[in-house]
């Protein structure tokens, strides 16, 4: 298997919440995971993780939101209990979301909000993304511009490898839209 990714550090990529880690950084990062790499069949997989780190404990991530020009996309069973640390610095946990053909409304709102792909360096200074990781409780955190630049520099990784192409073949996490009041 072989990662496309940004160079991005965890730092530029980072949100903060209440109970934020002295230690270590949450944040967002989004990949192109290649299947079967170095085979004919090849194709990539555009995903995100969300790295949460907490000096006080685990938040338990069930599902998480995000909230776009109006509505909600939530995305659910992205749990993985292999995907949570701890140890002297705190608690971390992962949670995981691939992006196929049931989340292109989803990828689309991200880049209508986003902009351009074309000047990755131009990221619209008033976007604004909200993310609700939901657990033992919900936790609401303001996504930065790192969020949108990342997402942008993947966007522009999957258009060059023809990506798109291939958002059928992926197995999409399961993804329910909603209005928000």
């Amino acid at each position: 298997m072989a990662y496309i990714e940004t160079r991005l550090s965890a730092k530029d990529r980072s949100f903060t919440h209440k109970y934020e880690s002295s230690t270590r950084y949450s944040s967002t990062k989004f990949e192109i995971l290649i299947i079967d790499y170095l085979k004919e069949n090849a194709y990539p997989v555009w995903r995100l993780r969300v790295i949460y780190c907490s000096d006080d404990d685990y938040l338990n991530i069930t599902s998480a939101s995000f909230i776009l020009n109006g509505k909600k996309y939530t995305f659910s069973g992205i749990a993985d209990k292999d995907w949570y640390v701890k140890d002297d610095d705190g608690y971390a946990e992962q949670v995981l979301i691939r992006f196929g053909m049931d989340n292109i409304d989803f990828l689309a709102a991200l880049e209508d909000i986003f902009g351009d792909t074309e000047d990755v360096t131009e990221v619209a200074e008033n976007a604004t993304c909200k993310l609700i990781l939901h657990g033992r409780e919900d936790v609401e955190v303001d996504l930065g511009e790192g969020f949108s630049l990342d997402f942008l520099v993947i966007r522009l990784g999957m258009v060059n490898i023809n990506g798109l192409d291939f958002l059928e073949k992926a197995y999409s996490t399961t993804m329910k839209i909603t209005d928000v009041d």
